[in-house]
């Protein structure tokens, strides 16, 4: 169901039961989870007792669910994990969907369309917070090379539209985030709200891993 390399998606799902099977061996409650492509801008632990303390799970609700930066209860990552073991048990249903995508069906690539499948079963059973909400003037990147203007149906809000800007990296000239910095903190103009929003975290999702270089402070 998806042409990637066998060990990138192995890593996708592997990394869930690993965090699940660390909370419950040290009796985590809850854990923060970060792709090694984030680049943190904030306490996270501030920002879990300010702002995600309610929910069982946080992440970006933007057309899906995006986990590269996320929060989990131990029961809401037990309960995710159990999800998938079950999603891939069901032969006669995993047989359907390799038809399809043999056929131009979904692609099911690493474990997105997973966690949102998750959350739209789990949305009554676990509160669900949204990493891509403006908080006190500040909210989490979801990826560094696009500006999203989504609206999330789960919250009833939107995530808005920052300011992009081409800039020359390398021998390559890359449509960007207009980051300015302001006590080593980044910084986005917001072109819905008319005002800078501080960003807590950029993402720098695929090739633009190498650019994380140029953003350490």
């Amino acid at each position: 169901m998806t042409l990637l390399p066998y060990d990138f998606e192995f890593a996708c799902f592997s990394r869930w039961f690993i965090v699940d099977e660390f909370m419950k061996e040290h009796n985590i409650p809850v854990a923060f989870y970060c792709d090694s492509d984030v680049m943190l801008y904030c306490d996270i632990f501030k920002e879990y007792e300010s702002n995600f303390k309610q929910f069982d799970m946080s992440a970006f609700r933007i057309d899906d669910t995006w986990v590269m930066m996320s929060y989990w209860s131990s029961q809401a990552i037990s309960s995710f994990c159990s999800f998938l073991t079950n999603f891939y048990g069901d032969t006669e249903k995993i047989a359907k969907i390799e038809e399809e995508f043999k056929n131009g069906g979904k692609w099911y690539h690493d474990d997105c369309p997973m966690t949102g499948l998750f959350v739209e079963e789990y949305k009554d059973i676990y509160k669900i917070g949204h990493l891509g909400q403006i908080i006190d003037n500040a909210t989490f990147d979801p990826v560094v090379w696009y500006s999203y203007q989504t609206y999330d149906r789960l919250h009833n809000c939107w995530f808005y539209q920052c300011q992009m800007v081409n800039q020359d990296v390398g021998d390559k000239t890359l449509n960007l985030k207009d980051i300015a910095w302001g006590r080593n903190l980044p910084f986005c103009f917001n072109l819905d709200l008319n005002t800078f929003i501080r960003l807590k975290a950029l993402h720098f999702q695929g090739h633009h891993k190498k650019l994380i270089k140029y953003y350490r402070r």
